[in-house]
């Protein structure tokens, strides 16, 4: 448990803390499934099971190192942004997303010379053109 959870904490896959830790992948997965059931029993209120110790402690375990690891990284930004604005300014916005999102872009497509858009259908002129003769000219109001 200790080797697995020191690979977590350093930003490790499961199935890399698995293979540093010398158990498979399957072994690890099923402890914590089991672990965060009876997480989650515990939480309802029920009492915990003697039988499930095992596999709670392995997934609180996994927790912490996973909580760990946040601390961590986010120690190395907020170091970053105290000699980078544009770090700051990303924590503030992960931070407070309401008051420090990003401003809004707005984008507006021109024809020639500030003109219109001009928008072609694909059709060629000839089916355009069978199209009107069966249906009319829809396009100019009088169809």
């Amino acid at each position: 448990m200790e080797d697995y959870c020191a690979a977590i904490s350093i930003g490790a896959p499961h199935d890399t803390a698995s293979s540093y830790a010398n158990v498979t992948y399957a072994a690890a997965l099923m402890w914590r499934t089991r672990g965060e059931e009876e997480q989650k029993r515990i939480e309802s209120g029920e009492k915990p099971d003697e039988e499930m110790a095992k596999y709670h402690k392995f997934f609180m375990a996994v927790e912490a190192a996973r909580y760990e690891r946040r601390i961590k990284w986010l120690q190395v930004i907020d170091q970053a942004a105290s000699r980078e604005a544009d770090w700051a300014w990303r924590m503030l916005q992960n931070d407070d997303p309401e008051n420090f999102r990003p401003p809004s872009q707005r984008a507006e497509l021109t024809g020639k010379n500030g003109g219109a858009v001009k928008v072609q259908s694909g059709l060629s002129p000839e089916f355009a053109a069978a199209l009107n003769k069966i249906y009319g000219d829809k396009g100019d109001g009088n169809g």
